[in-house]
C-alpha cells in the first residue's frame, strides 16, 4: 500500500525544492568551477566570499541560464538552520532572530563587515604592501596553488572545529549589550578605532563582536567575569586561527582588542599577552601598507586606518618603555601623518584623550629609544625633552585639562585620569634618564611630586572601582610611581604617613587587577622588595631635602618646574615642594634632590639600566615576599 503524502509532508517538499531552485543568477568563474555557492550577486564591491577569501581576480562568468525572473535580495535576517541553532538555549545568540544574522552565506566566511558594507565601490587590497623598488615587486594577482582537495578538506575541519568550540555564537543579548557598554565606556579611549557600527549592524563581524565583548568583560567585577573573558578570549583566537574573518580591516581590529588580554606574567615567554597580539596586529597593519601615506589617498576608509596606525604606534612605544625591547616602528620607514580630531567619527572627550595619547607616547617613546642607546644624555637633550611636555600640556585641549582656569577640579573622568598618569610617568621616566649627580643618580622633586600625582590619580579612579577598566601598561606605570616615593624618607611624621599610604594605594590597583593582569604580583614583590632593601639600609640614606644641589633645577630654574606642574596644591601631597622651589631667589640653591641608596643608584649607573629595567629589579628578591 503506497504511503499517501498528507498536505504538510507536500508543503515541505514544495519549499525544499523551492529552495533548491533558488540559485543565484550571477556567479564567478571559480565558484562555478568548483561547484560552491557564490555570493557575487550581493556584493557590494564585484567580489564574491570566496574568491575574496583566497585572493581570486573574481571573473564574472557569462553563462547559457536564462534569467525568467529578476533575482530577489538575500535575506540577512534568515537565521541559519544548523544543530547548535536548534539547540541554542535563549541566551545564545542564534536564537533571537530578532537581533542576530547568519553569520556565513557559505562555509568560507562571514558576510562583509559593515564598513565595506558602505563603501560601495571600495579598492580592496587583496596583495600584500611591496615596496615599489622591491625586486618582487608584481602588479597581477598570484594564485593560490593549494590543491582543491586539501581546501575542502580543510573546510570540514574547520567546521567541526567552529562546532566543537562554539566560537560563532555569540554571548545572551542582555549580557552582550552590557559587555559592548561597557567597552564604549570604560575602554574606548584607548581603542578609538571601533565605532557603535562595527558591532550593531546587521552586518556586523562574529569575530569583532566577540573581541569587543572581550574587552568588556575584563571592567567586570567578581571570579566570574574571568570565566567569561576567558571563553571569550578562546572564542576569538580560535575564530583567528580558522582565519574566519575574511576582510582584513576587521580582522585587524580585533587583534588591536586582544592586547588588552595579559593574564599570563611578562616575564613568562607566551604567545598570549600585549607583546604578543600588538606584533601580530602591526605586522598585518605594515602588510596593508598602513605605514605609508600613499595607503590613505582617496581610501573612503582612510580616517578608520590612519587610528589604527596610530593606536599601534602608540602600544609599540608604550610597550618599549616598559620591557626594553626593541621597536616595531622606526621614524624613518613610515610617512603616515599626525592624527587630528577629523579622522574621528564622533568628536568627543574619548576621542580627544586618544588622539593626545598618541602625542604624548610619541614623546614617551622619544625618550625610551634614548634610554636603549646606552649613552650618556646630556642636559640639553634633557631640557629639549621638558619643552616638549609642557608644549604638550600647553596645547591640550580645555576639557582635557585636571582643573578649569578658576584651578576647580573637573568632574571625574577615567580618560583624562588615565592621560595625566602617562604625563606624569614622563616625567619620572625624564628624571631617570638624566644624568648623574657626583655619580650617583638621585631622584628628584620632579619625580617625587610626579609619582605623588600618580598615586592621587590611582586613588581616584580606585574608589570609584575603575580599577578593572585599567590596561596591563598601568603594572608599568605603578612601578614606576612608586620608586621615587620608596627612596624618599622624610623627617616629619605626617609627610612620612602620607609617603607610605600613596604607595599602599599604588599597590591597591596592582591587588584589585591581579586576576586579569599576571604582572601584578611580579610588582608587588618588586615594590615590596626594594622598601624591604632601603627600610635595611635606612640609616645610610638622607632623610631630607637639606643638604644636596640640585644643579639641572639651578640652572633651568623654577621655569620648568612651575610649566610642567600648572596645578593647585590639592593635587597631591608634595605640590608645596614645587612652590617651594618657584619662590626661591634665582640662582640659589633649593637643594630639591632626594638622593637614592647606595645600591640602587650604583645599579643604575655602573649597570646601565634605567626606567625600561623596572619591571626586571631585584631579580634576586624571592617569589613570595
Amino acid at each position: 500500500m503506497e504511503d499517501v503524502p498528507t498536505p504538510q509532508i507536500e508543503a515541505q517538499s514544495s519549499d525544499k525544492m523551492a529552495r533548491i531552485r533558488d540559485r543565484a543568477h550571477t556567479v564567478c568563474v571559480h565558484c562555478h568551477t568548483r561547484k560552491v555557492k557564490c555570493d557575487l550577486e550581493d556584493s557590494r564591491d564585484n567580489t564574491c566570499s570566496n574568491c575574496r577569501r583566497f585572493n581570486h581576480s573574481c571573473i564574472r562568468r557569462t553563462g547559457a541560464r536564462k534569467r525568467t525572473r529578476p533575482a530577489s535580495p538575500r535575506r540577512f535576517s534568515q537565521i541559519s538552520v544548523s544543530p547548535r541553532n536548534i539547540n541554542a538555549t535563549p541566551g545564545d545568540a542564534r536564537a533571537e532572530p530578532a537581533l542576530e544574522f547568519s553569520p556565513r552565506v557559505s562555509n568560507l566566511g562571514p558576510l562583509p563587515s559593515p564598513e565595506s558594507a558602505r563603501d560601495d565601490a571600495q579598492p580592496k587590497q587583496q596583495t600584500g604592501f611591496i615596496a615599489a623598488h622591491s625586486v618582487l615587486a608584481f602588479h597581477e594577482p598570484t594564485q593560490p596553488t593549494v590543491s582543491e582537495g586539501s581546501i575542502s578538506q580543510s573546510l570540514r575541519v574547520r567546521d567541526a572545529i567552529l562546532t566543537a568550540t562554539e566560537a560563532e555564537i555569540l554571548p545572551g543579548l542582555a549580557l552582550r549589550r552590557a559587555l559592548t557598554d561597557a567597552f564604549f565606556e570604560q575602554v574606548f579611549h584607548n581603542y578609538a578605532i571601533i565605532s557603535q557600527e562595527d558591532v550593531s549592524s546587521p552586518h556586523s563581524s562574529i569575530l569583532l563582536q566577540q573581541a569587543v565583548c572581550l574587552s568588556g568583560s575584563l571592567t567586570r567585577h567578581g571570579p566570574e567575569s574571568m570565566h567569561l573573558a576567558h571563553t571569550l578570549y578562546e572564542k576569538v583566537k580560535t575564530l583567528l586561527y580558522l582565519d574566519y574573518e575574511t576582510d582584513n580591516l576587521t580582522t585587524l581590529k580585533a587583534l588591536c582588542l586582544l592586547s588588552c588580554w595579559s593574564v599570563k606574567p611578562p616575564d613568562k615567554i607566551s604567545l598570549d599577552g600585549p607583546w604578543y597580539w600588538t606584533g601580530v596586529a602591526i605586522r598585518l597593519a605594515l602588510q596593508m601598507g598602513l605605514h605609508r601615506e600613499s595607503t590613505y589617498l582617496d581610501n573612503p576608509r582612510a580616517p578608520c586606518l590612519r587610528r589604527i596606525f596610530w593606536h599601534l604606534h602608540t602600544a609599540d612605544k608604550l610597550q618599549m618603555a616598559c620591557w626594553g625591547r626593541p621597536p616595531s616602528f622606526g621614524s624613518k620607514y613610515y610617512d603616515v601623518k599626525p592624527l587630528t580630531i577629523n579622522d574621528f567619527d564622533v568628536k568627543n572627550i574619548q576621542s580627544e584623550a586618544f588622539l593626545q595619547t598618541s602625542k604624548l607616547c610619541a614623546i614617551i617613546g622619544q625618550i625610551a629609544d634614548l634610554q636603549l642607546e646606552r649613552r650618556s644624555v646630556s642636559q640639553d637633550e634633557v631640557l629639549g625633552f621638558t619643552q616638549k611636555l609642557w608644549r604638550w600640556l600647553q596645547d591640550l585641549p580645555d576639557d582635557l585639562h585636571l582643573y578649569d582656569f578658576s584651578a576647580i577640579k573637573r568632574p571625574f573622568c577615567l580618560a583624562t585620569s588615565e592621560l595625566f598618569i602617562k604625563y606624569f610617568g614622563a616625567i619620572v621616566m625624564l628624571q631617570l634618564l638624566q644624568g648623574e649627580v657626583n655619580q650617583q643618580r638621585v631622584t628628584s622633586v620632579r619625580s617625587l611630586v610626579a609619582a605623588s600625582c600618580m598615586a592621587r590619580l590611582y586613588e581616584e579612579i580606585h574608589i570609584r572601582e575603575r580599577s578593572k577598566s585599567l590596561l596591563p601598561i598601568h603594572g608599568f606605570f605603578c612601578m614606576l610611581a612608586s620608586i621615587p616615593q620608596i627612596y624618599y624618607r622624610p623627617r616629619c611624621a605626617e609627610k612620612e604617613r602620607v609617603r607610605q599610604e600613596e604607595i599602599g594605594i599604588l599597590c591597591s590597583i596592582m591587588e584589585s587587577i591581579r586576576g586579569k593582569y599576571g604582572g601584578s604580583e611580579m610588582v608587588l614583590h618588586k615594590i615590596r622588595g626594594i622598601e624591604n632593601q632601603v627600610h635595611s639600609s635606612m640609616e645610610q640614606m638622607e632623610t631630607d631635602t637639606n643638604g644636596v644641589s640640585d644643579s639641572f633645577i639651578t640652572q633651568h630654574g623654577s621655569e620648568s618646574l612651575e610649566n610642567l606642574f600648572p596645578f593647585p596644591l590639592e593635587i597631591c601631597s608634595q605640590m608645596e615642594l614645587i612652590q617651594r622651589s618657584v619662590y626661591s631667589e634665582a640662582g640659589s640653591s633649593m637643594q630639591t634632590f632626594l638622593p637614592m641608596e647606595n645600591e640602587w643608584a650604583n645599579w643604575l649607573v655602573t649597570e646601565g639600566h634605567g626606567f625600561v629595567d623596572l619591571l626586571g629589579l631585584l631579580q634576586n628578591v624571592p617569589d613570595t615576599i
